[in-house]
């Protein structure tokens, strides 16, 4: 009990930390993406007793200590950072309850983005960025904004069922998956793919 609650208050400040951080460049990745001034805001859910804004490990202590009983019969312990939730608020309301798909996935690109900003500025690496199922759910101004952003990334990675049809800057090699098998196309330099 006592290594996890000395490591607990460390983790929800620095999991609080980086959620201001990301939620600044979220806001300025989806405003680019999407042309809109929407508002964006993420809420850190955590226990009642964490949401003050010093949590000291005797805090955190007190109450797994009285939490023990329950998360016995549970088998697991039910209280900590492990069971923390984050809340995505567009234009001040639950996202996940009154976003569109469109809205949604602008909001979960904008937040990817936004991942891959806060390890550009805070290591010395580029890092390498992946995207699933591009453009899924995002419309063509949209999809347009996205590949003007990724075009001025490093090296990037994206999976989809349908080329793109965007003209990159940069070097474009595209593989393509077929019953199993993996086949590599032309090399393209400023490729229209």
């Amino acid at each position: 009990f006592r290594s996890m609650a000395e490591s607990a208050p460390y983790l929800l400040e620095q999991r609080k930390n980086a959620l201001n951080e990301l939620q600044k460049l979220a806001q300025e990745k989806h405003s680019k993406l999407t042309k809109l001034n929407d508002l964006i805001e993420f809420t850190y859910l955590t226990h009642p007793r964490f949401n003050s804004t010093l949590i000291t490990p005797d805090i955190f202590l007190e109450v797994i200590t009285k939490e023990r009983g329950k998360d016995l019969k549970l088998g697991y312990s039910g209280t900590g950072p492990h069971k923390d939730d984050l809340l995505f608020n567009l234009n001040g309301s639950d996202a996940k309850k009154f976003a569109s798909e469109g809205q949604i996935q602008s909001l979960i690109t904008a937040l990817y983005l936004a991942e891959y900003q806060r390890l550009l500025n805070n290591t010395d690496e580029t890092p390498l960025f992946c995207i699933d199922d591009i453009g899924q759910n995002l419309d063509a101004s949209r999809l347009h904004s996205l590949y003007e952003m990724l075009d001025q990334m490093g090296q990037v990675f994206i999976t989809t069922p349908e080329l793109p049809h965007y003209t990159f800057k940069g070097s474009v090699q595209i593989f393509q998956i077929e019953e199993g098998k993996i086949r590599a196309q032309n090399l393209h330099s400023a490729a229209t793919t």
